[in-house]
């Protein structure tokens, strides 16, 4: 148990980094509490790959200019200007694409049940791809004092794989063209897609089929 336990903060601490990264501004990182862990440093050699690998992706964040940053966070995870791929649950599994979406309701009900609370930016959709990673942080802090996998298993096989899958890899294939000033994010995407297989693979989670609407 004690393994596990430390599987649990583990994961929980990176679905906190990683739905932070996708949600918050970098100009907004240092009253967020993201500055620290944009730019820690290890020297553990006994890292294991994944740990290997965000240590990897904070870097990038850190070196990264910080305008450029900016500049992709907006177009891609705020709506500001066009949005080539919305990052909100409801445009994927609605049949007419729209935010605050049916699966957005089911997934705000479901957060108020289990005791989360999120303070968004503009009353932004809850059904956000960095909100729904940090609540799944939440979920397994609390798994570490009392049960809670069955609201993981909830989160992950109900209302967040079975579009996040989908929507990580048509992020991965956009920012892949645009490298050059998109690197950080496009690390982010890569990280994500290969940290849900994990999921899966470590909670042993049965996705939900549901139908993608849009793209």
């Amino acid at each position: 148990m004690e393994v596990y336990n430390d599987v649990l903060i583990k994961y929980g601490l990176i679905s906190k980094i990683i739905g932070s990264l996708f949600y918050y501004r970098p100009c907004d990182y240092s009253n967020k509490g993201m500055f620290a862990i944009v730019n820690i440093k290890s020297n553990d050699e006994n890292n294991d790959e994944l740990t290997g690998e965000l240590l990897l992706l904070l870097n990038e964040f850190s070196i990264s200019n910080i305008e450029s940053l900016i500049s992709t966070h907006d177009e891609y995870f705020m709506g500001i200007g066009s949005m080539p791929l919305p990052p909100w649950g409801s445009v994927y599994l609605d049949r007419e694409s729209v935010i605050f979406g049916l699966s957005m309701q089911e997934f705000k009900t479901f957060i108020s049940r289990v005791g989360i609370e999120f303070e968004t930016n503009n009353n932004d959709p809850l059904d956000h791809i960095g909100l729904m990673f940090m609540a799944l942080g939440e979920l397994l802090d609390i798994q570490q004092q009392q049960p809670a996998m069955e609201e993981i298993n909830e989160l992950l096989s109900c209302h967040l794989l079975p579009w996040s899958q989908y929507y990580i890899d048509q992020l991965c294939a956009l920012l892949k063209t645009e490298q050059s000033t998109t690197s950080a994010y496009f690390l982010l995407a890569e990280f994500t897609r290969k940290f849900q297989q994990q999921l899966i693979e470590e909670f042993n989670i049965n996705i939900d089929k549901k139908q993608i609407f849009k793209y």
